[in-house]
């Protein structure tokens, strides 16, 4: 498990990072394009650069990261009320969803992305003529990985507290695992 979880850190991680350069790469490129435009000439294909490869990198890449630090949209209103079970019951409810969702996505992605392939995609810009079929390969990859961080989160839940904290923590499911003697305190009222 412990080299599970470090494979799928490292990965998450990994194309986290590129999101992350990707980012800084369309400041610079947007920069460097407005800076020649003021004497006569911009960097050809900024815009079709842009769009068709740093801003699907900069969209999608970063998901398996987001899945894993348990960073997506969530009500927990009803869930911290729940005890333990339950909500260890609703993760693995939820994480199989998600899971299978993910895994479908990527799955129509890929076969979208084996079309372009197939066909060559590219897009002709002032100046030369830039293949985007590469891109579409890109969707399929964060949502591959979104749905290994995902497997992972779900299986670290169904195997319950006898995970070690430490993976849990990397996991993103640290607050789903209260100690025993906490849920008691607070059950009993207490104020700690």
């Amino acid at each position: 498990m412990r080299h599970a979880v470090a494979a799928v850190t490292l990965l998450s991680r990994g194309l986290a990072a590129l999101a992350g350069f990707a980012t800084f790469f369309i400041m610079v490129i947007i920069a460097i394009d407005v800076a020649l435009r003021f004497m006569g000439s911009g960097v050809p294909g900024t815009l079709e650069i842009v769009t068709y490869y740093l801003m699907i990198i900069v969209a999608f890449l970063s998901l398996a990261n987001l899945e894993q630090k348990d960073g997506m949209i969530s009500v927990d209103v009803l869930f911290n009320a729940l005890p333990y079970g339950a909500r260890r019951w609703v993760m693995v409810f939820a994480g199989t969803v998600a899971t299978l969702v993910f895994a479908g996505v990527c799955y129509a992605s890929f076969l979208e992305a084996m079309g372009h392939l197939r066909s060559g995609s590219y897009v002709v810009t002032l100046r030369y003529v830039l293949p985007t079929w590469p891109s579409y390969f890109i969707v399929p990859l964060a949502f591959g990985v979104a749905t290994l961080v995902s497997a992972l989160r779900t299986l670290i839940a169904l195997i319950g507290s006898s995970v070690p904290a430490n993976l849990r923590n990397q996991m993103g499911l640290d607050e789903m695992f209260q100690p025993a003697e906490t849920e008691a305190s607070s059950a009993s009222g207490e104020i700690k």
